[in-house]
């Protein structure tokens, strides 16, 4: 006989309002958040397609649990915990979907000016980094196409290893702590082309200098100007320069550039310090250069200034047209973060200039074309009497081969840095190439080595952990208010204003680096309570009541 409607009702309100439907719902929900979790913007939390009819079901499956199993003894109270808990649970998604927040930004975007921006108009800034000192490593990515680790190994002499999907392997052979480059340029097919022409120097010495003028870099070619008597420049096409009577200074920021007269009676005044040129060197000073004798070999002229701050701290600053980089190097500490300091000479007396396009040489007297010749490999070109200019080689493919020697022990170089010698083997050619890695200076970025055009190597300091942080980390508004300010200690969060903030890894430009996560999760209380009936409830029902129904032999199962 079949069951009648009533009947039929009674028995899936039964069955709906049971345990095993209890435990069933549970292990589905459960099964739910493992699997949609990593998808993205199907994750519970963004999904209210999931969250929303699962809120309704549980909710429908405890009232029908209420009427059913009613009254609520004692040994049934962990019952309703259990079908209570899981409407929590999904309800605390519900509210961290729609109103929680998370913010990830690297530490260098926090650390600029302007902070993270949070929205809403606040904005996360962290101040006084402290970290420990990272080991050095050696890192591994493709020279071409997406940008991913293949390897990261420490540099331990004589060790190699492969990366098999580039089919390569690579040898570690000499670590050296302090050591200073003294390589030159050469030819290599493998480079990317970079035109570059070898000429030697006649300048009345016994033997003639050696130097390579790159299309790329015309200004640094002026390192080759014997004493500062006349340059040599290698140039596409030549353009006559303006000639500028006095040297001058360019201070250079995210905002623009400045430039003023390097006169010595006319200090330059500026927003929060002052610059006043100094003493004039034709090479590094002197005075200076005792305590770091390679420094004597940078030609100049060199030109000593000092910053004076609007609180009257004094500090010395270090100019040279012809060394760029260095100065940069050397002046980073005394300047604002961000700017920079060039020295721009007036054109000197003389200079040779090697036209590719007109395939000529020129003689500048004053920034005037005094006399010009076809470029002929091997012929000398006459500036002056015993001074000579002869081109001897063309290059196509330039590449700077390092060769780095240790210094000695007292000696102190601002280049020196820590290098390794390294030996790449190309399992399909079997061919071998030898190359250096230079661990970065201050302030720097990794500097990457790439062997057949396939293979990137870099030696820099290890990315630091999450649990090595130790920052200030600041909220403001959009005008700039300082409104919560608190120290991030290693390895725990701290809470700035609506917002819990951590040191996490997060994914950067060249993959994951160190950073700061920011949260807001009103819906974590609910998460929480949702937990905690959920434990709560399931032990009841099978540890507690037992022993409570042996209490109450007459109670209803």
């Amino acid at each position: 006989m079949a069951d009648s409607p009533s009947t039929g009702s009674r028995r899936g309100l039964a069955a709906l309002a049971s345990l095993p439907s209890a435990v069933a719902q549970i292990m589905a929900l459960g099964l739910l958040l493992i699997v949609l979790g990593g998808r993205g913007d199907l994750a519970p939390g963004r999904a209210p397609w999931f969250l929303v009819p699962s809120a309704l079901l549980l909710a429908a499956s405890l009232g029908t649990a209420i009427m059913k199993r009613r009254p609520y003894t004692a040994p049934r109270f962990g019952f309703l915990l259990a079908h209570l808990a899981p409407l929590l649970l999904v309800g605390g998604l519900l509210v961290e979907g729609w109103s929680g927040e998370r913010h990830e930004a690297p530490l260098a975007s926090a650390l600029a000016p302007e902070g993270q921006n949070l929205g809403r108009g606040l904005r996360l800034r962290v101040e006084e980094i402290q970290l420990p000192p990272q080991p050095l490593t050696v890192t591994a990515r493709p020279a071409e196409g997406p940008n991913r680790l293949l390897g990261q190994h420490p540099p331990k002499e004589g060790t190699s290893w492969k990366t098999r999907s580039l089919g390569a392997e690579v040898r570690f052979g000499r670590l050296l702590p302090r050591a200073v480059d003294r390589g030159g340029w050469v030819e290599d097919p493998d480079a990317p082309e970079d035109p570059a022409l070898r000429v030697l120097l006649g300048i009345g010495e016994p033997e003639p200098r050696v130097g390579l003028l790159r299309l790329r870099d015309p200004e640094a070619s002026a390192r080759l100007a014997p004493d500062g008597r006349f340059e040599v420049r290698f140039v596409e096409r030549f353009d006559a320069a303006q000639p500028r009577d006095t040297p001058r200074l360019r201070l250079e920021m995210a905002e623009g550039a400045l430039e003023h007269p390097a006169d010595p009676a006319r200090p330059w005044e500026l927003p929060g310090f002052t610059l006043r040129v100094g003493a004039r060197h034709s090479s590094f000073p002197p005075h200076l250069a005792r305590t770091a004798p390679a420094l004597r070999e940078l030609q100049g002229p060199w030109v000593e200034a000092q910053l004076v701050t609007a609180d009257g701290q004094r500090a010395l600053l270090l100019l040279s047209a012809r060394h760029p980089e260095l100065c940069d190097r050397l002046n980073a500490s005394a300047l604002p973060p961000g700017a920079r300091l060039r020295l721009l000479e007036p054109v000197v007396p003389r200079q040779v200039v090697f036209d590719r396009s007109g395939n000529r040489i020129l003689l500048l007297e004053e920034g005037r074309l005094r006399r010009e010749a076809p470029l002929v490999l091997g012929q000398p070109f006459v500036v002056a009497p015993g001074r000579s200019v002869t081109p001897v080689a063309h290059l196509a493919h330039t590449r700077w081969a390092p060769d780095f020697t240790p210094l000695p022990e007292g000696l102190e170089h601002p280049e020196a840095r820590t290098a390794l010698q390294v030996t790449v083997r190309d399992a399909a050619s079997g061919r071998v190439a030898h190359g250096w890695l230079e661990a970065p200076g201050p302030g720097e970025g990794a500097r990457a080595e790439t062997f057949f055009g396939r293979l990137s190597l870099a030696l820099h300091p290890a990315e630091p952990a999450p649990k090595d942080l130790k920052a200030a980390t600041i909220l403001v508004d959009a005008a700039g208010r300082i409104l919560a300010r608190k120290t991030l200690h290693p390895g725990r969060p701290v809470a700035l204003g609506p917002y819990t903030v951590r040191a996490a890894t997060v994914p950067g430009e060249t993959g994951p680096v160190l950073g700061l996560r920011a949260e807001r999760r009103p819906g974590l209380p609910l998460l929480g309570a949702g937990s905690g009936l959920l434990l709560l409830g399931l032990a009841w029902m099978f540890f507690l009541k037992p022993w409570l129904k042996l209490r109450h032999p007459g109670g209803t199962p």
